[in-house]
């Protein structure tokens, strides 16, 4: 047989005394407990206020009805749920699309970037070429000033200028 108990006593041991000898019983998580047929109701006469048959109690639960008024609510709700869960999966799949778009503008901007940076090196790299060049010229022109200074004033202490007329 088995019996049942307050819900105080789940997953509890309780002592009882059946006829003149100390008994333990041991309630599982659910609160039933499996014992001889005779003690079982020897123990439900003696403390019917926290142990009882499970068959009378089953038998007792009867199906509750509900009114039609809380079954229409309660259909209501249950639809209202699960619109609100397909806005979430909705939702959800927007997020992932977004998520997804972010990372690629995310890699397009690193790419850009290294483009950047690729052209303002080789855009620094060709500034100093350039000025290197500039500044070979300049060099070279000036070279060129002082070979013509030099020149002239080799020709005035020869006198050439004077004897062909050359200025």
């Amino acid at each position: 047989m088995e019996i049942t108990t307050v819900r105080q006593h789940y997953g509890s041991e309780i002592c009882v005394s059946v006829d003149g000898k100390n008994e333990t019983l041991k309630f599982d998580s659910k609160g039933v407990c499996e014992v001889d047929d005779s003690k079982g109701v020897k123990i439900v006469e003696k403390y019917p206020e926290f142990i009882f048959s499970k068959s009378e109690i089953d038998n007792k639960v009867e199906e509750v009805k509900l009114p039609v008024e809380q079954e229409n609510y309660l259909r209501n709700l249950q639809e209202k749920v699960t619109e609100q869960e397909s806005q979430i999966n909705s939702l959800k799949n927007q997020v992932d699309v977004a998520e997804k778009d972010k990372n690629e503008w995310a890699k397009l901007a690193e790419e850009e970037k290294s483009k950047r940076v690729r052209f303002e090196n080789e855009s620094t790299e060709l500034k100093k070429s350039m000025d290197s060049l500039k500044e070979y010229y300049e060099l070279k022109v000036s070279l060129f000033d002082s070979n013509v200074s030099a020149l002239k004033s080799i020709c005035e202490k020869s006198g050439y200028q004077k004897m062909n007329g050359v200025n």
